[in-house]
């Protein structure tokens, strides 16, 4: 089972960093994961960075994953269904985000690092714990 693709809601706070890695604040952010038709969908919310919702509609091969259009670009690639590596581009707000994530053995919790960039110039990072729960 790949963890990270099961239908349900990632939610919590996550700590944010200004581009000199100083710890600014926390915000609430929340990840929504659906099966459709056309593949996966994921629905993002909050943080610092892009924190406006993100419909991003995705197609996997169990091993890797890349977007299928809208304003969000990008591949991510996944390691035991419980690791991923990715690289998003958000179109609109002109960012880049180069995250990892593991999710827990009971698949209840997925660790995050994101490092958020504007062209090469890092603009900050966030990282939190963020718990489960099924659709």
């Amino acid at each position: 089972e790949i963890l990270l693709h099961r239908s349900g809601c990632w939610q919590g706070e996550l700590s944010v960093l200004d581009d000199q890695m100083s710890l600014t604040d926390r915000q609430p952010y929340e990840e929504r994961v659906t099966w459709t038709a056309e593949g996966i969908g994921a629905r993002t919310v909050g943080g610092a960075f892009a924190a406006e919702p993100h419909a991003i509609q995705l197609r996997s091969d169990g091993w890797h994953a890349r977007t299928t259009g809208g304003s969000v670009a990008g591949t991510y690639s996944l390691s035991g269904g419980r690791a991923r590596i990715a690289e998003l581009h958000y179109l609109r707000e002109e960012l880049r985000v180069c995250s990892r994530e593991v999710v827990s053995n009971d698949g209840k919790c997925k660790a995050v690092m994101q490092n958020w960039y504007r062209g090469g110039t890092r603009v900050g990072a966030q990282f939190g714990v963020l718990r489960f729960e099924a659709a």
